[in-house]
């Protein structure tokens, strides 16, 4: 296993000044492996006759770099699912999850467990199916030294497009029985608040990386959308 030394890639990046990217991959470290057989039993502990998956997988949690509006650079965090099979090319999920109130609920923290049901259930089902699965914690969430600007559109767009970059730069990193390659198909999926941030990153994608990103499909559900409207009057009825 292979981990990149925060504190040195800091150094580097003061004594460069500051000529990084936003989405270069910081550190990433591998959390665990779920058999086919396990994930099965999982499922079926949940949901009665799911059907069987296709690949076990593998759970790491990653580190990747991004930038505040203000030009500022931040270190964010998520979950990563890798569906076990180096010789396919995969689609990229990533799944914005619900409102969270503490660090320690963040998905890079949590993992693949029963300490985080909505990661466990939606990690288990996307990536045996096929799909390399990305879990943002968003900004501020998973370190406890910054806020979480809750439902603000592009605090999510930069933690879901910087999370691919570095997904991107993690297949070039990972070789050998754990190594993964991706297609070009990238689907956003989120509840809750996570609807919320995944309609927002569609957005964001269609109007300022739409040379980087192409959407295959998307799919918010059950989020605040209309914060200005409906939301006000909801909440003011």
């Amino acid at each position: 296993m292979k981990r990149f030394n925060r504190f040195i890639v800091i150094l580097i990046y003061c004594f460069s000044f500051g000529w990084t990217d936003p989405g270069d991959l910081i550190d990433y470290n591998y959390q665990t492996s779920f058999s086919v057989s396990v994930i099965e039993f999982i499922l079926n502990s949940m949901v009665n006759d799911f059907s069987l998956p296709a690949y076990s997988i593998s759970v790491y949690d990653i580190h990747y770099e991004s930038h505040r509006p203000d030009g500022t650079v931040d270190t964010l965090s998520g979950l990563v699912t890798i569906p076990d099979a180096p010789t396919k090319a995969f689609p990229i999920a990533t799944y914005q999850h619900g409102t969270i109130l503490l660090d320690n609920q963040a998905p890079s923290i949590t993992g693949i467990s029963i300490n985080n049901l909505e990661i466990l259930f939606v990690g288990l089902i996307t990536t045996p199916s096929g799909f390399v699965s990305i879990f943002p914690d968003y900004e501020g969430l998973g370190d406890p030294d910054n806020f979480h600007p809750y439902i603000i559109a592009d605090s999510h767009t930069r933690a879901v497009v910087n999370m691919v970059r570095a997904l991107r730069e993690l297949s070039e990193e990972l070789t050998g029985d754990v190594q993964f390659h991706l297609n070009d198909q990238l689907f956003l999926i989120g509840y809750s608040d996570g609807g919320y941030a995944t309609l927002a990153t569609q957005r964001g994608i269609q109007l300022l990386y739409p040379d980087e990103f192409l959407v295959t499909a998307s799919c918010p559900m059950a989020g605040p959308y209309d914060l200005a409207g409906t939301m006000v009057d909801y909440f003011l009825s």
